[in-house]
């Protein structure tokens, strides 16, 4: 596979949203700023992700793959990522806390991200 349809810069910008989705989560623990900030930060860089994977994807794939569930099933058959079900599991948490924000399962679900990005 080339890496030739990667844009630079769209990569620099999710480099970013994730270096300041962990800045985010720095903030101490239960204060609004930090729940906010991570939600909003980590919504980006799913964004982000996702998209980078469709760019890349769109000139290895012959089809047209534009939903975000396409294009992480596409990603992992190209072996582009290595956990289906995580990446899955993240765009769901992201739906949930973009579309039913529901303050209760954003705050636990800022807690597991916290512990699950400190490995």
């Amino acid at each position: 596979m080339s890496l030739t349809n990667l844009n630079p810069q769209k990569l620099k910008n999710l480099k970013n949203a994730l270096d300041r989705l962990h800045e985010a989560l720095d903030y101490p623990d239960g204060t609004p700023q930090r729940e906010d900030a991570a939600i909003y930060r980590f919504e980006i860089s799913c964004e982000l992700a996702w998209k980078s994977l469709r760019r890349y994807l769109s000139g290895e794939s012959k089809d047209k793959i534009s939903s975000p569930r396409n294009v992480l099933k596409t990603a992992f058959s190209y072996q582009l990522i290595d956990d289906e079900d995580t990446w899955l599991s993240m765009l769901n948490d992201r739906n949930l806390m973009s579309h039913i924000y529901d303050e209760d399962y954003a705050k636990k679900y800022l807690v597991n991200f916290h512990n699950m990005s400190k490995r």
